[in-house]
């Protein structure tokens, strides 16, 4: 079911704007949100196959260490629905980096409505 795929697509530019918010003004932070969220993204895939290397000898079945490799998550649970735990939990997590995200949405609306003002009253002659 496409849309056990969502809470994928909106975590990782959630997760990067969250990291992003808490940096200082400037590109250099940019470049170091993007670079956290591969670097999260990455380990999502790598860490618990890893783990399960060291602590088994194997690669087994899928489990919630997993829940970060989208591929594996979404072939093991992506055709049910209603969506299953994993992907439950990824909307929940989803939800924590939109409440994370709220705020700085919210500042840029308001810039951007006043930079809108400014425009107007310069093209206005106020």
């Amino acid at each position: 079911v496409l849309a056990n795929a969502l809470p994928y697509l909106l975590f990782y530019p959630l997760l990067g704007h969250a990291i992003r918010s808490r940096l200082g003004a400037g590109s250099r932070a940019n470049w170091i949100a993007r670079g956290a969220t591969l670097v999260v993204a990455v380990l999502g895939f790598v860490a618990p196959v890893l783990f399960d290397l060291v602590v088994t000898g194997r690669v087994g079945s899928w489990h919630m260490g997993h829940l970060l490799d989208f591929a594996w998550t979404l072939e093991s649970w992506g055709a049910q629905w209603p969506p299953s735990a994993p992907l439950q939990a990824m909307w929940a997590i989803d939800g924590l980096l939109l409440l994370i995200a709220l705020p700085g949405i919210a500042r840029a609306i308001r810039e951007v409505l006043a930079a809108a003002r400014e425009r107007r009253a310069l093209r206005h002659g106020r």
